[in-house]
């Protein structure tokens, strides 16, 4: 697995840095050979083609089902969240579900104070998870891996990192919410993202803050 990393990596090519503020985004471009037709979260939810919900009626917080009706698989990445249901959630990890199946995925909370429904399905939030809470996230997940080898998390570092989250940002939710925090920030986002377009047949990028590296993410299928 090392070895093809490498590899993938050693292909990649950087686009022009687009610079906002103190933020970096360097556009990441790289030629596959074959790439799997798939859909993405937001369009399998928006045309109907996939259902998200509790894994029964009492809900299990760290599994979720998802039903994917297409006749292609199913793309869901690591961080994305999911609102609604007993209790908002994010991915633990990245999975590609086959067409016309039914799994169960690992989650984790990310709203520590509701345990009802609002609705019987999930929503895209829209939002992914901030590198800094995805990172402690992820250190449990493979922690968990070793151990077990599910993909659980530390749901109590979660939550924690959430709550930092929300005090350096000065937000308040009173469910304790990480799409909460995103939301009270909307507009500043919104700012941010019309000097980082996406570019033609862009895969990925990788974003600096101050000269740091934030974080990383690439996918098979590019922009149009």
């Amino acid at each position: 697995m090392e070895h093809v990393m490498r590899e993938r990596l050693q292909g990649v090519q950087l686009g022009d840095v687009q610079r906002f503020r103190n933020v970096s985004v360097h556009p990441l471009f790289l030629e596959t050979k074959t790439v799997v037709d798939h859909l993405v979260l937001g369009e399998a939810l928006e045309h109907g083609l996939a259902v998200i919900r509790e894994v029964d009626d009492g809900g299990h917080v760290p599994e979720l089902v998802v039903v994917n009706n297409a006749d292609k698989p199913l793309l869901i990445l690591d961080g994305e969240e999911l609102f609604g249901a007993k209790q908002n959630r994010v991915l633990n990890t990245t999975v590609l579900l086959k067409k016309k199946s039914a799994t169960i995925i690992p989650v984790s909370c990310t709203e520590k104070g509701r345990w009802h429904y609002e609705s019987r399905t999930f929503e895209d939030s829209g939002y992914i998870m901030s590198p800094r809470v995805r990172a402690v996230k992820n250190s449990s997940v493979q922690q968990s891996l070793r151990m077990s080898g599910d993909f659980r998390s530390d749901q109590g570092a979660v939550w924690d990192g959430i709550h930092e989250q929300a005090a350096d940002a000065s937000v308040t939710s009173p469910t304790g919410a990480m799409r909460d925090v995103h939301e009270a920030r909307k507009s500043e986002v919104i700012d941010c993202e019309r000097h980082f377009p996406c570019q033609e047949g862009q895969k990925g990028i990788l974003v600096t803050i101050g000269g740091q590296v934030a974080g990383m993410d690439m996918v098979t299928k590019g922009s149009a």
